[in-house]
């Protein structure tokens, strides 16, 4: 953390890398989890260094099983955590139940996701629903998206913003608002394409050591080009240039009544 690749992925493909990394290289995705918590909270720590009490709001799949390890890594250096659920402890599963019990272990008190108290926080996680989501947020989730919006306090988003799909930036009926979102395996296409940019804030990457063998097999979905790319094919003009030192350009478009985009082209 923090060069961010240039290859984009679907979801699809992120969990074909997470298979990998388990079936093929000996990774469970416990490791992977705990790895992702312990990133996220480093990236807290590093980029809100004075906050001391933070709140998790963690959902029921291994999106919230990140914000459960989070929480406990806070415990254990003594921030005071204030862990939000809007998946009953109960009907979690796999990993995400594992990272759950651990943190309760630690000390830890779930409690409903409570609005008022979510504004106390100097910081707010949002381990809600990350790359999961299928449909459009209802219900809980929708209330408890639009509590963290409401609270006033810097957003860290988990993989993702809550809401947000990560294969194409639709917005499902309604998301987070994050400041910073760190995200995990492969950077998800969604989080530069349609809302993307405007809700995920700053990106940050981690590949959760996952080898680089396991990235050869997986083709990308994308790539995301900067600046970078093409500033070295613009190179400096002299002051008396003319526009005829520099070829000529064809623009053939538009049609009957379109020719808005030729004529922007052109100037």
């Amino acid at each position: 953390m923090n060069q961010i690749p240039h290859d984009l992925y679907r979801t699809d493909q992120v969990r074909a890398l997470d298979r990998l990394a388990a079936e093929e290289f000996g990774i469970p995705g416990t490791t992977l989890m705990v790895r992702a918590g312990h990133a996220a909270f480093a990236l807290l720590r590093r980029r809100w260094p004075t906050a001391r009490r933070i709140a998790v709001c963690c959902g029921g799949g291994n999106n919230g099983g990140d914000g459960y390890v989070v929480a406990r890594l806070a415990r254990q250096v003594g921030m005071e955590v204030l862990l939000f659920r809007v998946e009953e402890l109960e009907r979690l599963q796999g990993e995400a139940r594992a990272a759950a019990q651990a943190a309760i272990s630690s000390g830890l008190q779930s409690e409903p996701l409570d609005p008022v108290r979510l504004r106390s926080a100097d910081v707010v996680v949002d381990a809600l629903l990350g790359t999961g989501l299928n449909g459009e947020v209802r219900d809980a989730w929708g209330r408890a998206i639009a509590a963290i919006n409401g609270s006033g306090r810097p957003v860290l988003a988990l993989d993702v913003p809550s809401g947000l799909d990560a294969d194409n930036g639709a917005v499902l009926g309604t998301a987070v608002q994050a400041d910073v979102t760190v995200t995990f395996v492969g950077v998800k296409q969604g989080l530069f394409t349609g809302s993307g940019p405007a809700l995920s804030g700053e990106i940050y990457f981690d590949d959760l050591q996952i080898p680089e063998e396991a990235y050869a097999r997986v083709p990308v979905a994308a790539r995301r080009l900067t600046w970078a790319d093409f500033s070295p094919r613009f190179v400096a003009r002299a002051r008396d240039a003319h526009k005829g030192d520099f070829g000529k350009v064809a623009i053939i478009a538009g049609s009957v009544g379109m020719a808005g985009a030729a004529a922007l082209a052109g100037r």
